[in-house]
Formats: C-alpha cells, sequence, structure tokens
C-alpha cells in the first residue's frame, strides 16, 4: 500500500507538468477514491473554494486499519481499506465519531476532491448529427468518441474514426456566487472561424500531429484537430479568470493507457475526457510538451503574437475577447515607489535567475495563500491583502495608498519551487509588521523583521507557531540562498538594507523574544547562552541541536546532558558546525519529542544549566 502525502505529493506532481490525482504506481493520476465518490453538492462546494486544487473535505478513519498517510490510491486497492466516512464540516464529522462504539479508533483528516474541465454550454458531439451542452449529460448517456486508425495520417489529415460510446462520469460545478472574489484561471482559445473554448488549464487537445497537449502549453503555432482529422488554425489563447459552471465527462472510471474512445468532439475540434485528462502522465511520446503560457520561456518563444498580460493572438478580425464570465487578466496593482519591499529589486532579480519555478498558474501554492490571507485578515482586518500574477518578479510590498493598508505579494514570489505556504506565511508576517502599530507608518525592513516573528507570527500562529517558523525559518533560508552577489545589505543603513543572513539572525532573535541584533541595527548586548532549535534527520538518525554561543567541544561528550522525553537515551554527540552539537539518536517518526540539556558549556565558560532556555521541543517527521 504506498503512503500519500498530499503536500508534498502536490507539489512534485505539480513540478514535473503531472496531475495532483495520484495513483498506486506513483504516476500521473487517476480517478482515485477521492475524486470518484464525492457527490454533486461536493463538487459544487469545490468549486467555490478554488475550481483547481484538490479541494479538503474532511475524512473519518478507522487507526486500527490504516496509517494517516495511507489513502486508497487506485482501482488495484480497496476503496474501504480505512472504512472511510466523508463530511462536509468538522461538526458533523465529530457528530458522527462520538456516536460510534469506539470512538477513540477514528481520526479525522483532509481528503481530495479533484474538479476540472469545459466551461458550461460547451457542445459535444452525441452523434454525427446532435450536439448537446457537456454539463447536460447524465450518466449512460451516448456520446460519441474517436479513435486513431492506422496509419494515423493521410493526406495531411488525421485517420480518425467515430463510434457511440456511454458516459460513466458527468460531475461539475456551478457559476461562482455573485461577488465572489477568487476566481479560477481558465484557457481560452479561439481557433477556425471564431469558434472558442473555455477549458481548465489541464484539459487535453489532440494535435494535428497526433499528440496531446495540455491547454496551458497551447501556442498559435500549433494545430487543433477537425472532426474530420484535418488541421485547425489557432487564432488566439489566453489565460483569464473565470465566472461561470464547468463539467467535465468521461466514459470510464478507471485510468486510461491511450487516447482512443476517450476523444470528443467539442465544438468542431478534438479534445481529451476527463478520464483521459488526469491519465496524460501515463500517454509517453503521445503527449506533446512546451512551456506554459505566462512563463519566460513561453514569453521568449512567443514575444511576437502577445497582446497584453498572459494573451497571445494573430492579427485576424474572428479574435473576441469571450463571455462576461470570461475576466482577462490587466496590470491593476500600482505598488508606490514609497511601498516595503521584502527584498530588494536587484535581490529579485538574483532569485528569478537562480530559482527554479512552478507552472506559472500553479494552483496550490496561490490556493493556500488565499486561505492565508483569511487568517491574516482575522487579526488584521484593516490590511487588504492580494496576490498579483501579473507582476514578473518575486517580491512582496506594504504600502498605503488612499488611507487603505495593502500587502501584496507577486505570483512570482509564490511559484519559486522551494517556497511553500509556511515560508509565505513568513513573508506575509514581516509584510504585516512593516505597519507601525501606532502611526501605520511604515517601519525600515529590519525592524519588521523582528516584529514579524516577535508577535505577528504569534499572533495568526497561537498554537502551531514552533513548527510553522521551523518549516518557514528552512525555506526562507533556501530563498535567500539564491542571492549570490546582493546579499550583503548596506553596513551603514543596517535598519533599511541589512543583509540577508543578518535577517535570519532577526528572525530568530524576535522568534525567541529578543531585541533587534547589532548587524541589524541594534545595540550591542551580550548574548546568553541557550538552545535555539532542534532538527531530526531521520535517515542518518541524527539530531542537530543549535545554540546562541560557540560551544566548548570538551563539555558536550557526556550523554547524561542530554534528556529527551519521551526517553530516548542518544549513544553519541559530535560538533561538526559552530554553534551545534549532532546527537546521534534513534528517534521514532512522526513524534513530538522535547530535549532538556545540562552541563554543556559555552567557548566563554557558560553553563546552559543556569539559563532558563535550555530545552526546546520539536517533531520528527513521518
Amino acid at each position: 500500500m504506498p503512503t500519500y502525502d498530499p503536500t508534498t505529493c502536490y507539489n512534485n506532481l505539480l513540478g514535473a507538468n503531472l496531475h495532483p490525482c495520484p495513483d498506486g504506481a506513483g504516476g500521473s493520476g487517476s480517478l482515485s477514491f477521492h475524486c470518484q465518490s464525492v457527490s454533486q453538492d461536493l463538487h459544487s462546494w469545490c468549486y467555490g473554494q478554488d475550481v483547481y486544487y484538490p479541494l479538503k473535505w474532511q475524512e473519518a478513519y478507522n487507526t486500527t486499519l490504516c496509517a494517516a498517510d495511507v489513502y486508497h490510491d487506485g482501482p488495484g486497492d480497496n476503496p474501504n481499506i480505512c472504512s472511510p466516512q466523508v463530511f462536509g464540516s468538522i461538526n458533523d464529522q465529530t457528530n458522527w465519531i462520538l456516536n460510534q462504539p469506539n470512538p477513540k479508533i477514528w481520526m479525522s483528516r483532509e481528503c481530495d476532491c479533484c474538479c476540472s474541465c469545459f466551461a458550461y454550454g460547451t457542445p459535444v458531439a452525441v452523434s454525427s448529427e446532435a450536439m448537446k451542452s457537456i454539463e447536460k449529460f447524465e450518466l449512460e448517456d451516448d456520446v460519441l468518441t474517436a479513435a486513431l486508425a492506422m496509419p494515423t495520417t493521410r493526406s495531411g489529415k488525421m485517420q480518425i474514426t467515430w463510434s457511440q460510446s456511454k458516459v460513466k462520469m458527468s460531475m461539475g460545478s456551478p457559476p461562482l456566487p455573485a461577488g465572489q472574489k477568487n476566481y479560477p484561471d481558465v484557457i481560452h482559445v479561439n481557433y477556425g472561424a471564431g469558434l472558442e473554448l473555455i477549458c481548465t488549464l489541464d484539459q487535453v487537445f489532440l494535435l494535428a500531429n497526433g499528440k496531446l497537449k495540455h491547454a496551458s502549453q497551447l501556442a498559435l503555432t500549433d494545430k487543433l484537430t477537425a472532426p474530420d482529422g484535418s488541421p485547425v488554425e489557432i487564432n488566439s489563447v489566453k489565460v483569464a479568470q473565470y465566472a461561470g459552471g464547468i463539467h467535465h465527462i468521461a466514459t470510464s472510471v478507471e485510468p486510461v493507457k491511450n487516447a482512443n474512445g476517450h476523444l470528443l468532439n467539442t465544438n468542431g475540434v478534438i479534445t481529451g475526457d476527463y478520464s483521459l485528462q488526469i491519465s496524460t502522465g501515463k500517454m509517453g511520446d503521445s503527449l506533446e510538451t512546451s512551456p506554459h503560457i505566462g512563463s519566460d520561456e513561453y514569453d521568449k518563444l512567443h514575444a511576437s503574437s502577445a497582446r497584453s498580460i498572459f494573451h497571445y493572438s494573430k492579427d485576424v478580425d474572428n479574435v473576441s475577447d469571450g463571455p462576461q464570465t470570461l475576466h482577462l487578466y490587466v496590470k491593476n496593482t500600482q505598488v508606490p515607489d514609497s511601498a516595503m519591499s521584502f527584498i530588494d529589486p536587484d535581490q529579485s532579480m538574483e532569485i528569478d535567475a537562480n530559482a527554479k519555478f512552478r507552472n506559472p498558474f500553479d494552483p496550490i501554492t496561490a490556493s493556500l495563500t488565499s486561505k492565508l490571507f483569511k487568517i491574516f485578515n482575522a487579526f488584521y482586518p484593516d490590511i487588504q491583502f492580494y496576490i498579483d500574477k501579473t507582476d514578473m518578479s518575486a517580491n512582496a510590498y506594504a504600502f498605503m495608498a488612499y488611507g487603505q493598508k495593502h500587502v501584496v505579494i507577486t505570483g512570482k514570489m509564490l511559484r519559486v519551487d522551494t517556497l511553500y505556504w509556511e515560508g509565505v506565511s513568513l513573508i506575509l508576517a514581516q509584510c504585516v509588521a512593516s505597519f507601525d502599530p501606532q502611526t501605520s507608518q511604515l517601519l525600515l525592513r529590519s525592524e519588521a523583521d523582528l516584529l514579524s516573528t516577535k508577535y505577528v507570527f504569534r499572533t495568526v500562529f497561537p498554537f502551531t507557531q514552533n513548527s510553522v517558523y521551523q518549516a518557514a525559518m528552512t525555506q526562507i533560508t533556501t530563498l535567500f540562498d539564491y542571492v549570490k552577489k546582493n546579499n550583503g545589505g548596506d553596513p551603514k543603513q543596517p535598519k533599511r538594507f541589512p543583509a540577508l543572513a543578518c535577517r535570519l539572525e532577526t528572525y530568530n532573535s524576535g522568534e525567541y523574544g529578543g531585541d533587534l541584533p547589532q548587524c541589524a541595527g541594534g545595540q550591542p548586548v551580550p548574548l546568553s547562552f541557550m538552545v535555539y532549535w532542534a532538527k531530526y534527520d531521520s535517515a542518518k538518525k541524527v539530531l542537530t541541536i543549535a545554540f546562541s554561543l560557540s560551544l566548548d567541544p570538551k563539555s558536550i561528550g557526556n550523554m547524561k546532558n542530554y534528556t529527551l522525553d519521551p526517553l530516548v537515551l542518544p549513544t553519541g554527540a559530535t560538533t561538526s558546525v559552530d554553534k551545534q552539537i549532532n546527537l546521534n539518536v534513534d528517534l521514532s517518526p512522526a513524534t513530538n519529542y522535547q530535549i532538556t540539556i545540562l552541563g554543556v558549556k559555552s567557548i566563554d565558560g557558560q553553563d546552559i544549566s543556569a539559563s532558563g532556555n535550555n530545552y526546546v521541543s520539536f517533531t520528527t517527521d513521518k
């Protein structure tokens, strides 16, 4: 039985341009239990949140049957392996668990809903003479499906045969409610004699060369395929936000290995059904890949056809902006020169040059960031938070405009491949802390760094602050490591332009209740000898403990100096990095520990036993 950690899985798969629904082989996707066993109401709810994120739904599972990271992942697994019970809210789930004969064996976790496909009103052929809107299909309805004949091409046309199939899945979501703020991204394709399709970014099209291609990678140089096999020119392709309904159909509820029987006639071009769409990772050479719309690589290849933001078009008369439910991207965020940026422009440029970036419209981090906005807004309702996907620099900003506080994070920053929601949380906290709570004037950068962890982080994450902070620091450290040249700051203006290493020190100082470090413009003060953090490497079975001062190596070798709760006896201690001890110890996975340290001394003779900060808590990985 494969294990499945959703956050890691989503990021790894999407980073490889694969679909987030998992399968038992670790491939690109199947109609997993969580996707095929949910109701129409669930899909409606998912859509209202953010259609492209594999949205969370509460599940109760039996802990005597499986572990927290074991799911039903594909048709080869038993759907009832964990006796799952799915609920729409935690309250409903809690009531159900409390009424079970043995409530203690039931635990809660989130399961997934994967929603995607075509806009309402998309005509799909049910026969050679008739079409039906995609949202009108019901189970066992007829639908016309295509297969590629051999040879696949003749006289410049694809060789296509059509036959009747039965619809085995039909699900979707209604239009967004009025006033919805977070519209999902879609692809709008105009082709042929001005025909149009609106679809999700991972929808697949059959190209005139016999290959399949995702909508998010289509270019004006591609040719689609008409039902008779003839090529169809693309007039324009653009990314936009969409407020209308979506729906998907499939002719099987199992993963598929080839396109035959899963190709549809949708408004005059051939596209894949849902089961093909989420199985493209199994298509091998049949899937053609290229840069995603909005990426730097795409812009370089198609700069001559760029008409506006995320919009590429030929000079033809029959290209429209689409229906009113389609909202084209425009540059509407004007960051004033007086704004406080998270990093300097030259540092942002280095990140742009050295980091790897996820898909330009990767839904995961953006969706989680939108949820973070709601959490931050609960504590800071006077601040407007938003994402600017049109800003092609990796940064975030705090500024005042028209008497209103604003915090903006760019889409490019959210796509840094090593940055996830924890790191984004620290960036947002730093931007929030940039506003002086008394005057609303902007503070200097190092002052905001200190307050971000000393106050804001503790306010927003009162119960999980330590674990979120540790993950955030790992991610921000990696982010700063992309800056190779412009990382030293300005020693003459340390509060305004602190060195990046100093900023990390400032975050740590704020985390442990300290003041502004000297490197960030603070007053020089003797540093107390204390434990900063502990992190366990399960592969090496080494617990690394960090201290505030350099260590006396003669004091670290006594194993009686280290007490772990739950009790585990270490077998050795070494130091290879200044201010750190590497403790050899075999710890259990996914367990909360606390280590207390006695007798260890700093290089200047201070004994950790005399400090009130001689212990630290940590959690081992799964």
